[in-house]
């Protein structure tokens, strides 16, 4: 799918899409969430369903980290 497609089908923005692109940081990663075209003005195309499975782990993860340290800092207070 391309990148305004995609970024309904995920229900996020199309700028968030792009920058979770591993090569702006994220956690998506070319040839497995997405291709390139032919040239570098070409548009990526998406896999939707990968994304979405990584969206989700990366989410699943981040929420664990945040609990961790919500009971560090709870243990270190008393």
């Amino acid at each position: 799918m391309p990148t305004p497609q995609a970024a309904e089908a995920l229900g996020i923005s199309q700028a968030t899409l792009r920058r979770a692109r591993e090569s702006h940081g994220g956690v998506l990663r070319p040839g497995v969430h997405y291709a390139r075209g032919l040239s570098c003005n070409s548009k990526i195309t998406w896999n939707i369903d990968r994304c979405r499975q990584t969206i989700h782990r990366a989410g699943e993860q981040a929420y664990a980290a945040d609990r961790a340290m919500r009971e560090l800092q709870k243990e270190a207070q008393q």
